[in-house]
């Protein structure tokens, strides 16, 4: 569960630090568009930093994806328990003794 929410966490922090450097390239662009007059286009240092974030945030996502199914797949596939030879078993509040037929026969 805890690689769930680290791989959610960091996804969550890629899709941010990706919307930032978008959002910061915009308005740095629009403000030289209504300063000078002219538009820009993005460095390419830029739009490589952007995708960097972008490939980054599909592996948190993807890796995510991966552990809830993980963990959906331990879910379903509930645990059988087997008791060889034992003459009492508790499970919870509730006792359940098991003694051999012959042993019961004998003490008639």
């Amino acid at each position: 569960m805890d690689s769930a929410a680290e791989a959610f966490g960091d996804y969550l922090g890629w899709t941010d630090q990706r919307h930032m450097q978008a959002g910061s390239e915009a308005a740095t662009e629009r403000d030289s568009l209504e300063r000078h007059g002219i538009w820009s286009p993005a460095r390419l240092s830029t739009a490589e930093a952007i995708e960097q974030s972008a490939k980054m945030a599909e592996r948190a996502h993807k890796r995510f994806l991966q552990t809830v199914k993980l963990l959906h797949e331990l879910q379903r596939s509930a645990p059988s328990l087997y008791v060889g030879h034992a003459a009492q078993i508790n499970v919870g509040q509730q006792q359940v003794n098991v003694a051999p037929a012959a042993a019961d026969a004998s003490t008639k």
